[in-house]
């Protein structure tokens, strides 16, 4: 089901100054009000821990996020696509995450996809093993 709650053009803007520029190592989109907006851009030297960091920060309410992996074993970078909508969220937000979800991706080309509840789904080897995957597409 839909919920109507659409990406703006800024997120496709950045999403692609990510994937054809490599100028961000990862960003991260909210739903706010009718849309799903950037919420922040995280600079190319920023680390993994960063990212879990910016995570951790939004354990209340959750978030769509785009990184820009490189890990060991992994072949030159990828784009993983992480619905992180923690527990702690509310049910609310849970089911407008869940029913705006695929409004994102449809914007976005080249993703690996991933979900996480859970801080500890998101891991340095979860993201290797999902960017020896395939690119999902939309």
């Amino acid at each position: 089901m839909s919920s109507g709650i659409t990406p703006t053009d800024e997120c496709e803007i950045h999403y692609n100054a990510l994937k054809m520029n490599k100028v961000y190592r990862y960003i991260l989109f909210t739903i706010t009000g009718s849309k799903i907006d950037v919420m922040k851009k995280a600079k190319r030297d920023s680390s993994f821990q960063d990212f879990i960091d910016d995570l951790i920060q939004l354990k209340d309410s959750g978030c769509y996020a785009v990184i820009d992996y490189e890990g060991e074993g992994v072949k030159g970078s990828n784009l993983i696509f992480v619905s992180w909508v923690p527990d702690k969220a509310t049910t609310r937000m849970k089911m407008l995450y869940a029913s705006s979800r695929e409004h994102l991706k449809a914007r976005f080309q080249g993703l690996k996809g991933d979900q996480a509840d859970d801080i500890s789904e998101v891991t340095e080897s979860a993201l290797a093993s999902k960017a020896k995957e395939k690119s999902i597409s939309y």
